[in-house]
């Protein structure tokens, strides 16, 4: 598992944070539930299925 954060995300995605953080914020992506201190992470294989 791969966990990274939304900033990464939005690299990997090639965008930017904003429309990561409006897809969190509209829940059409989910943060891993093993997220820890106050940062979100993803999970990479969640978010291929989540995609699909």
């Amino acid at each position: 598992m791969l966990l990274i954060t939304n900033v990464h995300l939005a690299k990997w995605m090639k965008t930017t944070q904003v429309p990561v953080n409006k897809w969190i914020n509209d829940s059409l992506i989910r943060p891993s539930k093993k997220s820890f201190t106050n940062l979100e992470f993803f999970d990479i294989d969640l978010l291929r299925k989540q995609k699909q």
